[in-house]
């Protein structure tokens, strides 16, 4: 009864005495989890099924995992412990599992607890910084957050039905300070880009109200502003006039640009600089002959101030090739 066996004492004696058996007949056996014939093979000799009969089935739901799975169960730290000492022979470290296990072991574990802190120390860092979602909110953020209280409103915005419920916010708002009557921020300075108080017309925050005499103040401080702005923008165009008429003194509009003062060209000097330049054209040498170094004149590679009529100017304009005018083609071509 109850799975218990009566069997005889080997003292000799004859008594007898009763043991419980091994395996409880409630348990199923293996082979009998799986009956697919192309489940995890069952030894009978050995009485072992190495492979898990049920792989697809949920880990909560299965008694057995195969023997594998016991066989494996606590070889975790061995397994860790071995690989460490592969990756750090590799890395040149003189460490070795067999040849000396607990200095292994003694360094696998220091590698370990400096991990744990790292991670410990990352972990607090991110709730630092961004809170955690599991912990109890804050009294300011329960006093913004969302309310079930019902209330009905008109178009007027009054209350028709239900209770008006202010939600507080987490800052401080509609406080008065320094005799004023709004609140920073309540007016805006177009000219100046600055905010302020509508109270006083005052730019400073933190500063005390003056009331009309400030308003006053204040307008009588961007007529000012307006009218020095003005008076700055007229004298700079004024030097900017005078400074342009002393640049364009002597100069011709059709010589040096667009930007210059009218004046007539001597006709004389003009022919000579025209037959100055095609004489100068005349006398070039070739482009492909190659000059002596030795023959070049000294500081002959340095420009010196060479001052320009303005009859040198219109002969150079005048004779100046130009390879975008269509007409040249058929000039050089009459030749």
């Amino acid at each position: 009864e109850n799975g218990e066996e009566y069997i005889e004492l080997e003292d000799g004696a004859g008594a007898e005495g009763k043991i419980r058996q091994l395996r409880i007949r409630e348990d199923t056996a293996k082979y009998l989890l799986n009956l697919d014939v192309n489940s995890a093979y069952y030894d009978p000799k050995s009485r072992s099924m190495r492979e898990d009969p049920n792989p697809n089935k949920p880990a909560h739901e299965k008694t057995f995992h195969g023997d594998n799975f016991v066989r494996g169960t606590g070889a975790e730290g061995f397994t860790s412990l071995n690989l460490y000492s592969v990756t750090s022979t590799e890395a040149g470290k003189d460490l070795h599992m067999l040849a000396m296990p607990s200095a292994a072991e003694l360094s696998f574990k220091a590698v370990q607890e400096r991990k744990k802190m790292l991670q410990q120390a990352n972990t607090k860092s991110v709730l630092d910084r961004y809170g955690n979602a599991a912990d109890e909110p804050s009294a300011d953020l329960k006093a913004v957050a969302q309310t079930e209280q019902y209330a009905e409103y008109d178009a007027r915005g009054r209350v028709v039905r239900g209770q008006d419920v202010k939600v507080v916010s987490r800052y401080d708002e509609d406080v008065l300070v320094g005799n004023h009557t709004s609140i920073w921020g309540s007016w805006y300075d177009i000219p100046s880009g600055t905010w302020g108080y509508a109270c006083c017309h005052g730019t400073t925050k933190g500063s005390y109200c003056t009331g009309e005499d400030g308003k006053a103040a204040a307008a009588k401080n961007r007529e000012m502003l307006a009218s020095n702005m003005e008076r700055v923008h007229a004298t700079a165009a004024s030097g900017q006039e005078e400074a342009k008429g002393d640049a364009n003194a002597g100069l011709s509009k059709d010589v040096w640009g667009s930007d210059v003062l009218k004046k007539d060209l001597d006709q004389d000097k003009l022919k000579e600089a025209i037959a100055a330049i095609k004489k100068s054209k005349q006398e070039k040498k070739p482009e492909t002959e190659v000059l002596d170094e030795r023959k070049r004149g000294y500081n002959s590679m340095q420009g010196g101030s060479v001052s320009m009529t303005e009859e040198e100017m219109e002969a150079y304009r005048m004779l100046r090739s130009r390879a975008d005018d269509p007409l040249m083609a058929m000039k050089k071509t009459k030749k």
